[in-house]
């Protein structure tokens, strides 16, 4: 098999997303890599193969754009590291159920983080690159984590008087199926009936239409940040999100609705089930209840890496990383053609040839 084309490497770190999110994701850029940092957005991939050559190295944070890939592709012919960066937790459904990863890439046919053609992943915790390492076997990637600054952010924030007992949220898409959304409406009326009971003041923060219509809620703080919401309240409830996790990490007591048969990838000090006790775990969860705050901490800190992202970096380019890759998995090579296929069909990718030839074996056909 032909082997990768040796390219003089350059000095720059390309990064392949805007730097206000990168910068979001991993903090201030420290003075000792002022000037390193090139950034580029994804829509300039046409461009991939003249910017990566200027690269020692090339980070992307999106697993299934094409146009993001491509720079990964364009990289990996010239022998140039690559890296992903792993922007939040997991989430079950989202990686193997979500129709919506069919949007992203038309032609793929796996999961999210499912294959990974990088050559070292930063994920946000050492529990969630043994499993994408678990994922990936015999792919010879180096698997390390940082501190998500977007998630961990919220440990400084100054304490504040609480307007609301219980915040109740969801991801911004809680559901993929009927069956999944008629089960959380259930669970969030008998929640809601048993905090009106207890007299629990709550607050929701819910984006979905369908919920918000089937709820109608009084009170739904769409406006402002999260975190700037987090501190109006004393204990959160809500679906499998990030957003759990910078709950937890703000020292809140957090309870998980359970609404469908998928695993955890990490947990909270409570679960919020239509098969619990809700009047018990509410109780619980207002007062505080010392052990399972001591394990909700404990979780935390097994999901939320404290390692400096630049720290991270420093190690990483004194090993620079360059593999030559002679084979490939089916799994992997599929993938690959997939993003090609995805590019080759896109309405940005202007190709007067291939569509000539597309109206002529439409119109021509025996």
């Amino acid at each position: 098999m032909k082997r990768p084309r040796k390219t003089r490497q350059g000095n720059k770190i390309l990064v392949v997303m805007p730097r206000q999110k990168f910068v979001g994701l991993v903090g201030e850029i420290p003075e000792r890599y002022r000037g390193v940092f090139k950034f580029a957005s994804k829509k300039a991939y046409l461009r991939a193969a003249a910017l990566v050559t200027q690269a020692r190295l090339v980070i992307t944070h999106s697993h299934l754009s094409p146009r993001a890939n491509y720079f990964i592709l364009q990289s990996r012919a010239r022998g140039i590291p690559t890296l992903l960066l792993v922007d939040g937790p997991l989430e079950w459904s989202n990686s193997y159920l979500n129709p919506s990863l069919r949007k992203t890439n038309p032609f793929f046919r796996g999961y999210l983080m499912e294959p990974l053609i990088h050559d070292a992943i930063l994920a946000v915790s050492v529990a969630q690159a043994g499993y994408l390492a678990f994922r990936n076997p015999d792919r010879d990637i180096s698997f390390m984590t940082y501190e998500n600054k977007r998630l961990s952010s919220v440990r400084q924030a100054a304490p504040s008087a609480s307007r609301w007992q219980f915040l109740i949220t969801t991801a911004k898409t809680p559901y993929f199926n009927d069956t999944e959304k008629n089960n959380l409406i259930h669970l969030l009326r008998q929640l809601t009936a048993a905090l009106e009971q207890g007299g629990y003041s709550y607050v929701f923060r819910i984006f979905d239409e369908a919920l918000q219509e089937a709820l109608s809620p009084q009170d739904n703080l769409l406006q402002g940040s999260f975190e700037e919401v987090l501190q109006q309240v004393e204990c959160v409830i809500g679906t499998p999100s990030s957003v759990l996790l910078q709950s937890m990490a703000s020292d809140k007591p957090v309870g998980t609705l359970i609404y469908r048969d998928s695993p955890l990838f990490y947990q909270s000090g409570w679960l919020v089930g239509d098969l619990y006790n809700l009047d018990a775990t509410l109780a619980s969860m207002i007062s505080r209840e010392d052990t399972r705050m001591d394990f909700q901490t404990y979780c935390l800190e097994q999901n939320l890496s404290q390692e400096d992202f630049f720290t991270v970096m420093d190690r990483l380019l004194k090993q620079q990383p360059r593999r030559e890759k002679t084979t490939e998995s089916l799994q992997t090579l599929r993938f690959e053609n997939s993003i090609l296929h995805s590019l080759l069909e896109s309405p940005l990718n202007f190709n007067p040839g291939y569509y000539f030839y597309r109206i002529k074996r439409r119109f021509f056909r025996s």
